[in-house]
């Protein structure tokens, strides 16, 4: 393979679990490595292992959604603050 196929295939997506990710660090790859898994304690191996970014769906949504939350409660509060009485 020729260097430009390397990269086209580094750069693509693929599914990749936490020994494969170490080997890559252990052999210096500089790259930025971004995954997803569904369980906290996987997250945890994989940002040990050398991710730069762990993905965990579902909680990352429902952090998204309790920021959203509560930027409305603040609006609302800041609403009825200003409110003459």
């Amino acid at each position: 393979m020729n260097s430009n196929c390397n990269k086209a295939m580094l750069n693509a997506p693929k599914i990749i679990k936490e020994p494969e990710m170490r080997s890559l660090r252990n052999q210096n790859f500089q790259g930025q490595i971004a995954v997803s898994t569904h369980h906290q304690a996987v997250a945890d191996k994989l940002k040990a292992a050398g991710a730069n970014l762990v993905l965990i769906p579902y909680i990352d949504a429902a952090k998204g959604a309790a920021a959203q939350i509560m930027q409305l409660q603040e609006a609302k509060f800041k609403q009825n603050s200003a409110a003459p009485e």
